[in-house]
């Protein structure tokens, strides 16, 4: 609806592709992407539904490369721990399709504290 448009966009809860359909849920201790979230330890997951068999799912950690991890499946799900948050850090992660496409999720922002 044009009201939950809205509140996706003002909550940061969107994610941009280069123009493949896809479906991307990321959150990290059960707070949606676009979260702002005050932790000491961060449970992270995704789940992606795509319209092309996704490559490669490539996870951001400070702007830099992680981990990655080889898919080759239209369907994905993933999930990792960190079990120490520095001072302020954002996660966010890039999805490579086997056609050339890619998305990336709305980052995640990690504040050191409960």
């Amino acid at each position: 609806t044009r009201s939950a448009f809205y509140v996706a966009m003002t909550e940061r809860r969107t994610f941009g592709t280069t123009g493949i359909a896809v479906s991307i849920e990321f959150n990290c201790n059960g707070q949606d992407m676009g979260s702002s979230i005050k932790c000491e330890r961060a449970d992270f997951s995704i789940s992606v539904k795509g319209a092309a068999a996704i490559a490669e799912l490539q996870v951001i950690r400070n702007g830099e490369e992680v981990e990655i991890r080889k898919v080759n499946q239209k369907e994905f799900a993933h999930s990792w721990k960190v079990e120490q948050i520095e001072k302020d850090e954002f996660w966010y992660c890039r999805l490579i399709f086997e056609n050339g496409e890619i998305a990336w999720s709305s980052p995640i922002w990690l504040e050191k504290g409960n």
